[in-house]
């Protein structure tokens, strides 16, 4: 049905950011992400398995943040490249 006036399409673009920004940011925030998820795991454990967490040393809650963090990282990064990579080469290929 046309009304007389143009019609609007609208295009939602991401600025351009250069690959190896756009990866880096990317590993930056999966890295947050990787670190809370093991800090919640030890917060859990320290909840419904205090006396657990009491006997062992403090360093053992940051070693178990700290092998779940790099456990996530090892899995998803190459995930993560990979579909920038696709993305861009989708993005470029319109």
């Amino acid at each position: 049905m046309s009304n007389g006036l143009p019609a609007v399409t609208t295009h939602w673009h991401m600025p351009e950011v250069p690959q190896d920004d756009l990866e880096t940011r990317a590993k930056k925030e999966l890295d947050k992400l990787a670190r809370s998820i093991g800090r919640a795991a030890v917060n859990h454990l320290k909840e419904m398995y205090p006396d657990a967490l009491r006997a062992v040393t403090k360093t053992a809650e940051i070693s178990l943040t700290n092998h779940i963090r790099n456990d996530i990282n090892h899995h998803i990064r190459p995930l993560l490249t990979l579909l920038i990579k696709s993305g861009r080469s989708n993005s470029n290929g319109r």
